[in-house]
């Protein structure tokens, strides 16, 4: 897990909602995968900020580059 929503952001002390990761990444035998559940709004994929970190997490999922990508749940969400 990479990120996870928090609760001053979400809903999910109105649901009762777990808290859950929103990015994280993987390695899978000799792949690697990459989930982003953001960018929903068009003003983010616009931001010169998202675009790169999207286009650096693609890099990295077709094999370029390194990133810690070992399980890491009880530090990302306390």
């Amino acid at each position: 897990a990479l990120m996870d929503p928090g609760e001053e952001r979400s809903k999910q002390e109105v649901y009762d909602i777990a808290p859950y990761p929103i990015v994280w990444c993987r390695e899978l035998g000799d792949g690697r995968v990459f989930h982003n559940a953001m960018g929903h709004r068009e003003d983010v994929w616009d931001h010169e900020m998202f675009q790169t970190w999207v286009g650096d997490t693609i890099e990295w999922a077709a094999g370029e580059g390194e990133a810690a990508a070992a399980p890491n749940w009880g530090d990302v969400v306390p």
